[in-house]
């Protein structure tokens, strides 16, 4: 009987040693395992879920307990379908998460080439975006391609796209498309307006540093230097004028910056000094010690500020160049 049975064992297991390998996986099968997937070519989504059904149609073949002297011997599947399931997951969760990476990153971009003639500094902004993309198109159709590729999968593999899944992939697509389209067309636009864009920056430059200029000139002269006027409706307007100075100064700074992403060379800003209250009272916040020549510190308490609006002709609209000259 002995023998009969030893022999019956080897018999069993040798008929069914490819469940050695399930179970292995099973057991070695973890949350680290299941994170080890995420970001895998979508293929390996799928070679798993065949080799998991394929497992568990074998499985169905198998006696659930198998009587032997003294000995029991049981095999099932649910441990598979958990497994299949806990992939499933993790694939509409990556192709749902990525997809809605890629369409903020598109629609951002995307707006911005839209509005590529609005003004000189979006222009900047635009060459910078093209500069940069450029280069990524491919690394960006790979992650596009991803996602598409994930979906089908899970249609295969899995079941249907939910309605709000179909959507989110339909609109990934238009928006790669439409992001495809829009770069070309920014890029044209700077490349056959170029010379109207370097003039238009130009005329930008020169007119905000003569506005520079104008704001110091009216801060050192007139009433200012007159000792007998009011010291502290001076300090108020040097106040709104100072806030006039700093915006353009930004400005100019800005303008500069565009220049060398448009050209790769910058002109220094030569920014003038901006204008500074002299002999007045520590009021109003003013840090500065009577008769200092330091800049009045804004926001204290009970500051006043004058607002001054923009120069003439510094409003943007939106740029009608003609195409570049030959």
């Amino acid at each position: 009987l002995r023998q009969w049975d030893t022999g019956d064992t080897r018999e069993l297991c040798r008929e069914h040693a490819w469940v050695a390998e399930v179970h292995a996986f099973v057991q070695g099968w973890s949350p680290a395992a299941l994170e080890v997937m995420r970001g895998q070519p979508p293929s390996s989504y799928a070679e798993h879920v065949a080799q998991l059904r394929a497992w568990a149609r074998r499985l169905q073949d198998v006696p659930p307990a198998v009587v032997t002297r003294n000995r029991l011997f049981l095999v099932d599947s649910p441990l598979l379908a958990c497994i299949t399931a806990e992939l499933q997951a993790l694939a509409l969760h990556e192709a749902s998460l990525r997809s809605k990476v890629l369409i903020t990153e598109l629609s951002t971009v995307l707006k911005l080439y839209r509005s590529v003639g609005s003004d000189i500094l979006t222009v900047a902004k635009c060459s910078h975006k093209l500069q940069q993309y450029q280069g990524q198109m491919g690394e960006l159709q790979e992650r596009v391609e991803y996602v598409r590729s994930l979906n089908d999968v899970i249609r295969h593999c899995f079941r249907p796209l939910a309605p709000d899944e179909e959507s989110q992939e339909n609109a990934l697509l238009d928006m790669w498309e439409a992001f495809v389209f829009q770069q070309q067309e920014a890029s044209d636009f700077i490349t056959l307006r170029r010379l109207s864009i370097m003039d238009e920056l130009e005329e930008s430059l020169q007119r905000a540093r003569r506005e520079l200029h104008d704001l110091l000139a009216a801060a050192t002269t007139g009433r200012f230097r007159d000792p007998a006027s009011n010291a502290r409706a001076a300090e108020q307007d040097l106040r709104g004028l100072l806030l006039c100075f700093q915006a353009t100064a930004a400005r100019l700074d800005e303008l500069c910056h565009s220049q060398k992403t448009l050209t790769g060379t910058a002109v220094p800003p030569r920014r003038a000094r901006a204008p500074q209250p002299c002999g007045t009272r520590q009021t109003l916040g003013c840090a500065s010690p009577p008769g200092s020549r330091g800049l009045p510190r804004h926001g204290g308490q009970g500051s006043q500020t004058s607002v001054c609006p923009p120069p003439q002709g510094t409003a943007w609209t939106r740029l009608s160049w003609p195409r570049a000259r030959t």
